[in-house]
């Protein structure tokens, strides 16, 4: 079960990718749902990939799949 934070950021993934076809940064992502701390979106992927929803691609910039 994801959190309505949680749910917002893979949304903005989701959309981003559809839209650009290629995956935001962590800079990006923090920009797109209005915050400021990149740590805090790390988490937010950390918990994402926990439930499955994405995976990161190690040693790359853009690396959610």
């Amino acid at each position: 079960m994801l959190t309505r934070a949680q749910q917002s950021v893979l949304l903005f993934i989701e959309d981003f990718i559809r839209r650009n076809s290629y995956a935001p940064t962590n800079a990006e992502i923090a920009a797109g749902i209005g915050i400021r701390s990149r740590g805090v979106v790390h988490r937010y992927l950390k918990a994402l990939v926990d439930a499955h929803r994405i995976e990161l691609v190690p040693q790359r910039k853009r690396n959610i799949r």
